[in-house]
């Protein structure tokens, strides 16, 4: 498995966070990469705060759209 280097962005459009599933409204902030395995392209968006738990302990492997969103009252899920 291979990805690429993490980087923020800001959304020009909603997009759906692959660690909680919640959507990332347009002009927030979030983290993506590209995940490469077996031939396939998986791309990653994450919250900020949801890349900063799932990633704490170094890096890290995760159940897509699965996992609980870090405290947050603007949370969305769609």
């Amino acid at each position: 498995m291979f990805h690429t280097t993490p980087e923020t962005r800001e959304a020009r459009k909603p997009h759906q966070c692959t660690w909680c599933a919640f959507t990332i409204p347009a002009g927030e902030k979030y983290v993506a990469w590209v995940t490469f395995e077996d031939g396939l392209a998986g791309p990653n968006k994450m919250h900020e705060d949801c890349y900063e738990v799932a990633s704490a302990d170094g890096p890290f492997e995760y159940c897509p759209y699965e996992n609980e969103r870090p405290t947050n009252d603007r949370a969305v899920k769609l």
